[in-house]
C-alpha cells in the first residue's frame, strides 16, 4: 500500500496487531505481517521503489 506519510501508517498498523518484519525509517518502504501472518508492504509516496505483487 502506497502512504503519504510510512511512519504514521507504520505506527498505525503497529497499533493494529502487525508486527515489522522488515524494514527501517527513511527506507521508503516496510514490510509487515498481520496478526495471522499474511505480509503486507508500506510503500512511502515519494519513494522511488517499485511495488511488486505476488
Amino acid at each position: 500500500m502506497r502512504v503519504d506519510d510510512a511512519d504514521a501508517a507504520g505506527r498505525a498498523v503497529l497499533q493494529l496487531g502487525a508486527r515489522l518484519i522488515q524494514g527501517e525509517s527513511g527506507t521508503g518502504s516496510r514490510v509487515f505481517a498481520d496478526a495471522a501472518g499474511h505480509p503486507f508492504c508500506l510503500v512511502y509516496r515519494g519513494s522511488t521503489t517499485r511495488s511488486v505483487q505476488a
